[in-house]
């Protein structure tokens, strides 16, 4: 499944750095989020995500991973 938005948590998870840090990351515009107008909730594009792992070293296959490991989890397990 590819996803085209993430969460800050998800970001955090597939990056290894903690949610606060996405979140510092994202007011500071280090990563560009867009806010969801209904939750007001921040959501990362993916071209976004791969753009900030580019330029910080980090592997595309983490996305994929995480996709994949997403993908393995019966859908009303809840994610940490």
């Amino acid at each position: 499944m590819t996803k085209e938005y993430f969460t800050t948590g998800e970001v955090a998870r597939i990056c290894g750095i903690s949610h606060r840090t996405v979140v510092n990351y994202c007011n500071s515009g280090r990563i560009r989020a867009e806010q969801s107008p209904i939750t007001h909730y921040r959501r990362i594009p993916r071209r976004e995500l791969v753009r900030f792992m580019l330029r910080n070293g980090l592997s595309l296959e983490l996305i994929e991973k995480f996709e994949s490991e997403s993908a393995e989890k019966p859908s009303h397990v809840a994610q940490e």
